[in-house]
């Protein structure tokens, strides 16, 4: 069996194939957007250390959802962007 070139896929098909433990796949996701996930986050903390640390976490909550089997919403910029969001609030509670 030929497996699937994944620059091509869809994000949603991205995620259906992350979430059933494709590794290659999440992969494929993260180099996708993680230049949106940090430039959001520098955005918000304009410190870019804090925001390479804030989406790691994003990413790591990322891949927990999908393995517990939590489904994101149908985008999955706006599912990553939310996660993002979330850290952060997460990050100024904590006083970072």
């Amino acid at each position: 069996m030929i497996a699937e070139p994944l620059g091509g896929l869809a994000d949603e098909r991205l995620v259906e194939l992350a979430a059933d433990g494709d590794g290659d796949a999440f992969a494929e996701l993260y180099r996708r957007h993680l230049p949106l996930v940090l430039a959001f986050l520098r955005r918000q903390t304009r410190r870019p250390d804090l925001a390479a640390d804030l989406a790691a976490e994003t990413f790591i909550a990322a891949l927990s959802s999908l393995r517990g089997g939590r489904f994101p919403p149908p985008s999955a910029v706006a599912w990553l962007l939310t996660i993002a969001r979330s850290k952060l609030i997460d990050s100024f509670r904590r006083g970072r």
